[in-house]
């Protein structure tokens, strides 16, 4: 007989613990803690003269004001935003100050809190006074304060909205804190009941504003961390101690054993403190593959040979670091060295790690893995994995497909060459994560959809690698939950586990001046604290859900946002050379030919240029069709969000329509009221406007039916200044000033090419308004940044090479024209000497260049990338490589190519030229 299976009843009240975790879960959803936090990051800055401030000095004073502690880089993100949104201002040194607007605008919102606290304290007082002057008013309000107010919003959190509305069913007499609060006070028990019940009917906007502000204090307490006893709960709900197996990636590695300078070890030395702290709750193990020591010893080696070779003294290393010019293991080992102001010996420093690799490793609580799983280098689905993505990685880089790169290492020695190199070095790499992603996955169970689950995992500080996670998720049904995770989101992850302190709770709750202040940050929490009391309805005398089913549902949906879900969609770019292209190749070969003076064969070339010139009007009609493909994308994606914006600017107009309907019904009850004898008496012992305005009141909210007015002016605002576009307009292309000439000598009669001062110029236009197109000069941009910056902004095109000279003075572009006693092997030697003569300065310069770059400043949207990519490029010999970093305007010494009177428009004809611009804006 089997047993049968134990069921707990339906809920019939909303337990603490499962109302913690679902405030916890949709604040966080929402955003609210972001906007939360910004409010108090601007109160720092506000309260302190808007004194310029580092990223650490903003934590160190939210710590001292508010107890509140935070990772710098949380931190970071949020002034970021602020500076994005124009609310603050990025100044020298790392330092940062609020706008004067919004200095202005805080100052105001501040000192209206102040009179709330005031003007409802001072209300207070004057009731308890009226009613039971013998009770101390001062006393009261504190105790009421701290043993009332605050104890029944924590009890019953967003419906602390229903509440002030007189929405709800309960009343203050319905809770135990309210009644214990009046046994305090026996000796005038009843006419304190009196005084509080008429202070809360009079529905008083000052008196909601200072509830609702006591509301948003919990609502921060509740988004930051869950209290001790929900987590105790969730804990005991898991029957065990979680149990992480953390698997290094090679560059979290070199983080945890500082061995490297990057972007990311903040975030790995903020994750290890934190494994500390939780380690009660959490117990962690890092772990290391065969695969991945092998990796890290063969980058450690490449860095070691490489340093004995450039043999840097101090001097060096310092005018390195300060220009940015090195990162990575070699900048962390000239931080070492300047710190202990000496050349370190560089064997030495490199031994530990590699001559007594085991020992080192566990001095940092890391464990070799030292399994065999020399079977995943031969499985199938691994070396697929690879393959594909080492395709993927390949068309990314080069712009072309799998197909197009075998044809030119047919045709092309230094392309095959250059192509073989690459793929070599992809494959070692993807290998190692193709075969680590593969090994952790198959320790997890074949289905799992709950992170809390989970015991294996990857850390990587390599954002390649986790998109190659975020790919296999999405293709894989079965894959619900990441395989790698960055640093930070594991952070996030894990501060589910740390309970907020009670001195944080105290400091919170009690403290009035937590400043969030504006009117937008209200209406925020009006809609948040809707979609917490419909999730609680839900689970409100659910019939197939027990109380441990909730908490066990709410909690994986609570570890589970805080991954972040960062998918990268994957960039096809598919090459095809248009049959006009190959006539054209074809009339031109014949044109160069030697002409005879023969009748027939001056006929016949007579015939050729007449054919050329019908070519070159198909292919001018070939590229004005592909400006104009990618200028209609442009106009459906302003039609998009004109349709969106109207829709949203009728939905507010209705919304407005029904308040007027509603205050117009007001007028109307106010006119009858009015008319009756006993109000025209009462109104001889009241304020009439204070008796007609509790009417409207019950009607209609006039703030809010002014901030719908406000939305919909800003929405209307947005509407105009969408710019008025239509698919037979001519196409407008801005580029940089110089460039001009050049576009226009493809004469293309649909095209308009506008000039811009600069870069910085032509970006502004083309972000603000999205009619126009913009092609900008590549400068020192990586290729994965051209990628972001060019997915974010669509109506964007970047050159492939550093600048549109690097197309006209190309190699391939002179061979072309055919220059007599033009030797094009000896100009690639040149053009190879002249690089390396210049390549120090570059470098030396080359971080400061790009901090003026106005794509990258975008805090938030387009990350940086290291300039290690870049340096890269220039020190390769390759043609196709170092010209993407290489500029032929400004750093190639044209002289030695002076004999040959080069005209830019004549540069400017070939086909290979127009084939570039092609392949650039398909």
């Amino acid at each position: 007989m089997k047993d049968k299976k134990i069921t707990q009843p339906p809920m019939q009240k909303i337990p603490s613990e499962i109302a913690s975790l679902v405030h916890h879960i949709k604040l966080n959803e929402s955003g609210w803690w972001e906007h939360a936090i910004q409010n108090l990051i601007i109160s720092i800055f506000g309260t302190t003269g808007n004194k310029p401030l580092k990223v650490e000095q903003v934590c160190e004073k939210l710590g001292e004001k508010y107890n509140i502690t935070l990772q710098n880089d949380r931190i970071e993100k949020q002034i970021e935003r602020l500076v994005s949104q124009q609310k603050a201002e990025s100044l020298k040194e790392e330092r940062y100050q609020l706008t004067e607007d919004l200095l202005a605008t805080f100052k105001e919102a501040y000192q209206n809190q102040r009179e709330i606290e005031k003007t409802t304290k001072k209300k207070f007082k004057k009731t308890v006074n009226d009613f039971s002057p013998r009770l101390g008013a001062e006393k009261v309000w504190e105790d009421f304060n701290k043993n009332v107010l605050i104890p029944i919003i924590k009890e019953i959190g967003a419906k602390t909205y229903e509440f002030i509305a007189g929405d709800s069913k309960l009343t203050l007499t319905d809770y135990s804190h309210f009644q214990s609060f009046l046994n305090r006070f026996k000796e005038d028990k009843t006419n304190l009941k009196k005084a509080l019940n008429f202070f809360f009917s009079q529905d008083d906007e000052i008196v909601n504003d200072f509830i609702l502000h006591q509301l948003n204090s919990y609502f921060f307490l509740e988004a930051t961390n869950l209290d001790q006893e929900t987590i105790q709960r969730v804990y005991d709900l898991s029957k065990s101690q979680a149990n992480l197996k953390i698997f290094v990636d090679t560059n979290f590695l070199l983080s945890i054993l500082d061995l490297h300078e990057n972007p990311s070890d903040k975030s790995t030395e903020s994750l290890l403190d934190l494994i500390d702290e939780i380690k009660n709750k959490v117990r962690i193990k890092f772990y290391v593959l065969p695969g991945t020591i092998s990796e890290f010893k063969n980058l450690l080696e490449r860095n070691r040979e490489s340093l004995k070779r450039m043999r840097p003294s101090l001097n060096q290393m310092k005018a390195s670091v300060k220009e940015g010019a090195f990162s990575g293991v070699k900048k962390k080992y000239f931080l070492k060295c300047l710190q202990n102001n000496t050349v370190l010996d560089i064997d030495e420093y490199f031994s530990p790690y590699l001559d007594n690799f085991t020992v080192t490793i566990r001095e940092n609580d890391l464990e070799l893995y030292n399994h065999d799983f020399d079977e995943y280098n031969k499985r199938q689905d691994v070396v697929d994995d690879i393959l594909d993505q080492r395709d993927y990685r390949l068309r990314r880089i080069t712009g072309k497909t799998k197909e197009k790169r075998e044809e030119e290492k047919q045709n092309n020695k230094e392309k095959k060459q250059e192509f073989e190199q690459l793929e070599n070095k992809f494959y070692l790499k993807l290998r190692h994560d193709c075969k680590i992603w593969h090994i952790v996955k198959d320790f997890r169970p074949n289905y799992v959809d709950s992170p809390k689950e989970i015991e294996n995992w990857i850390i990587t500080l390599d954002f390649n690698f986790l998109e190659f996670d975020k790919f296999k998720q999405k293709i894989d049904s079965q894959n619900n939950v990441s395989v790698c995770l960055h640093p930070n989101e594991l952070v996030s992850m894990l501060q589910f586990w740390i309970p907020r302190t009670d001195k944080f709770e105290k400091a919170v709750l009690g403290n009035f001046q937590l400043p969030f202040l504006f009117k937008d940050f209200d209406f925020e929490s009006e809609k948040v604290s809707e979609d917490i009391i419909a999730s609680l309805s839900r689970f409100k005398n659910s019939d197939d859900l027990s109380y441990d089913t909730v908490t066990e549902i709410l909690t994986n949906n609570a570890i589970r946002s805080k991954i972040k879900s960062s998918n990268s969609v994957e960039k096809n770019a598919e090459l095809i050379k248009d049959e006009i292209l190959r006539k054209y190749e074809q009339s031109s070969k014949k044109l160069n030919q030697k002409t005879s003076k023969n009748k027939e064969l001056e006929e016949q070339i007579s015939n050729i240029s007449q054919e050329v010139k019908e070519l070159k009007k198909d292919l001018n009609a070939h590229l004005e069709r592909l400006f104009k493909e990618k200028a209609d994308n442009q106009v459906e994606i302003l039609k998009g969000r004109k349709e969106k914006l109207k829709n949203e600017y009728n939905s507010l107009d209705n919304r407005i329509a029904d308040i007027l309907d509603n205050k117009r019904t007001a007028s109307k009850e106010i006119k009858r009221k009015s008319a009756k004898w006993f109000n025209k008496f009462k109104f001889a012992f009241i304020n009439k406007e204070d008796w007609e305005q509790n009417i409207r009141n019950k009607f209609y909210n006039a703030e809010k039916l002014e901030q719908l007015k406000d939305e919909r002016a800003e929405v209307e605002n947005k509407l105009d200044n969408i710019p008025s576009v239509s698919e037979k307009d001519k196409i407008m292309v801005l580029c940089e000033n110089q460039n001009q000439e050049i576009f226009n000598s493809l004469s293309l009669d649909e095209v308009d090419f506008i000039p811009e001062k600069d870069a910085y110029s032509l970006f502004q236009k083309i972000r603000n308004n999205m009619k126009y197109l913009g092609i900008r000069d590549r400068d020192y941009l990586t290729d994965q940044e051209i990628d972001r910056i060019t997915n974010k902004f669509t109506n964007y095109i970047i050159l492939d090479y550093y600048c549109i000279e690097n197309y006209l003075y190309h190699p391939k572009n002179l061979e072309e024209l055919d220059i007599e006693n033009l030797n094009i092997d000896k100009y690639k030697e040149e053009l190879i000497r002249q690089k390396e003569e210049k390549r120090d300065e570059i470098v030396l310069n080359l971080k400061s260049t790009r901090k003026g770059y106005p794509e990258l400043k975008i805090p938030g949207e387009i990350r940086m990338d290291t300039e290690d990519k870049i340096i890269d490029n220039i020190d390769s010999n390759n043609i196709e490589t170092f010209l993407k970093s290489f500029s032929l305007k400004d750093k190639f010494d044209k002289s030695y190519l002076a004999e040959f009177n080069l005209n830019k428009n004549v540069l400017a004809s070939t086909n290979w030229f127009r084939t570039q611009i092609e392949e650039l804006i398909s």
